[in-house]
């Protein structure tokens, strides 16, 4: 029998447990790197500033955009004392705020009856193109969509009124939204495409409205429109253009026979004469309404909204309303989808694709559980960051005791996030309001990523203004051009020039990625 010497026993003991240390730290070291690496990527931005904007009663944002010199245009419906009238009822209006959330004008629509902006967007040869609902026939509750063309400095360059349309835009979202619905955007031809919804007589109950689709050219004219539905109710409340030169607008439907439930997403695809390539009804036996439609840099679609729902399309539901968001592919095919929210209720009003690929929504919540956390009182606002497969990598709630709310979210150059709304807060987050409800802006700083930023006048860009070629110092690994209203339009990898010839005079932002892994975004002037 070997006898083992104590002393070797124990040199050799500890030879083992150090063995085992260390490979054990090998593997903890790189996990709590990585975890470490991890917090700082899904960092929530700081708020940079906030601003409320109103009159004694209440008012609302509904559309936030970006401008061309480094502000935000607002869109929505302002009290009758804010816009110098006195009334203490309701006006659709416009409101250009600097990079800092100072005001520099407003512009109000004044029309006899009501009226309420839904919809605003920076136009690329210079000023704004903003869609109404308004009551022109004084409170008659037909509601008419009006366009508005103003100047960069809020003169009214033209408007149209199209009575034709009876109660365009009044079938809201839900029954429960109070706030009428709508979209326009600027089109490649120099004109513009518009989305509602249209009865042909609002006292014919039950009131049946289809989606109406309306194109304009530049000065307002109508060049078609049409009316897309079956024998119930259909609403759009976003449309986008497609990179083919189509369209792709989103909504709700009750009226065919293989719905899920009551309401269902209504993803349309039309031609540009407005005629219908495909269509989709997408979600479960409850109740689905989306609201936000982008496209997406693979040629496919994100739509965003709410559902009621745990079974058809939808699974993950956390109770009452959840904001949903669906990814489809170009021929509306789901990829995944995923809910949000918690044990209360969550609807999404919009959906943005971020600077990383992944995805911005804005919407509120009253939830304080599930994938919500730090809920104020009431409804918060509430934005979430998602990755490109539709995973959480952060969330953040904003407001005080009493309700708010986010209707639009864009990104903004620095990378960062711009959210407009409504707040009946006088606490929290929020600074102070005049009275009822205010306009509420909160501009958001960028996230930390985890790519190194640099400073993007070490790659030189020029010319800029530019004509046609676009040429770098050195060859880039990949570039991205969006509008100014954040829609990704050219993409490229490993290039040293790229041909801007084709795009339409106007301010563009491009996002450079360098061969280190290192990323910029700039400004990028189109004559």
């Amino acid at each position: 029998m070997n006898i083992i010497a104590p002393k070797l026993l124990y040199v050799n003991k500890t030879h083992i447990l150090w063995n085992l240390k260390f490979k054990i730290m090998k593997k903890i070291i790189p996990a709590v790197f990585y975890l470490f690496c991890l917090a700082a990527i899904a960092q929530v931005p700081p708020v940079q500033w906030q601003k409320t904007f109103g009159g004694s009663s209440i008012d609302h944002a509904s559309s936030v955009q970006l401008t061309q010199d480094g502000g935000y245009i607002i869109a929505g419906g302002w009290s009758f004392d804010y816009c110098g009238q006195g009334s203490g009822s309701f006006n659709g209006a416009a409101l250009k705020i600097d990079g800092l959330g100072n005001l520099k004008w407003h512009t109000c629509l004044e029309l006899p009856g009501m009226d309420y902006s839904v919809s605003i967007q920076a136009v690329p040869s210079g000023g704004f193109i903003m869609l109404s609902v308004t009551d022109y026939n004084a409170f008659d509750f037909i509601l008419d969509p009006h366009v508005m063309k103003i100047s960069d400095s809020g003169d009214i360059e033209w408007n149209a009124l199209y009575t034709d349309f009876n109660s365009f835009g009044v079938m809201n979202v839900d029954f429960w939204d109070t706030w009428p619905k709508g979209s326009i955007q600027n089109t490649p031809d120099g004109g513009y495409i518009v989305a509602g919804s249209k009865d042909s007589d609002f006292f014919n109950f039950p009131y049946i409205p289809d989606c109406a689709i309306m194109k304009l050219n530049s000065t307002g004219a109508v060049q078609w429109e049409n009316y897309i539905g079956s024998s119930n109710e259909e609403f759009a409340s976003s449309i986008q253009n497609t990179p083919d030169g189509n369209y792709i607008f989103a909504g709700g439907t009750k009226s065919f026979s293989d719905n899920h439930g009551l309401i269902d997403f209504y993803v349309v695809k039309i031609n540009n004469e407005g005629t219908v390539i495909w269509q989709k009804r997408l979600g479960g036996a409850g109740n689905e309404i989306a609201t936000s439609v982008q496209v997406t840099s693979d040629g496919g679609y994100i739509v965003a909204g709410y559902t009621t729902s745990n079974n058809g399309n939808v699974s993950g539901n956390h109770g009452g309303s959840d904001v949903w968001v669906v990814k489809l592919d170009s021929n509306g095919t789901i990829l995944w989808q995923k809910c949000l929210g918690g044990t209360g209720n969550e609807r999404a009003s919009s959906i943005q694709t971020a600077s990383d690929g992944g995805y911005i929504v804005a919407g509120h919540t009253n939830s304080n559980d599930g994938n919500v956390s730090g809920n104020h009182g009431d409804f918060d606002a509430w934005v979430v960051k998602l990755d490109s497969n539709g995973t959480i990598r952060w969330q953040k709630c904003f407001g005080g005791s009493a309700a708010d709310y986010a209707s639009s979210i864009q990104v903004t150059t620095d990378g960062g996030y711009i959210f407009a709304g409504e707040t009946y807060s006088n606490d929290g987050d929020v600074a102070s309001i005049n009275g009822g409800s205010d306009i509420w802006v909160v501009k958001l700083g960028p996230e930390n990523l985890s790519a190194a930023s640099f400073d993007s006048s070490n790659i030189r860009l020029h010319p800029n203004p530019v004509n046609d070629f676009l040429h770098f110092s050195e060859e880039l690994q990949t570039i991205a051009i969006f509008t100014i209203n954040s829609q990704k339009i050219i993409q490229a990898t490993n290039v040293e020039k790229i041909d801007l010839s084709a795009l339409p005079a106007g301010m563009y932002f491009i996002k450079i990625e360098n061969n280190a892994g290192n990323i910029s975004v700039s400004k990028i002037l189109k004559n």
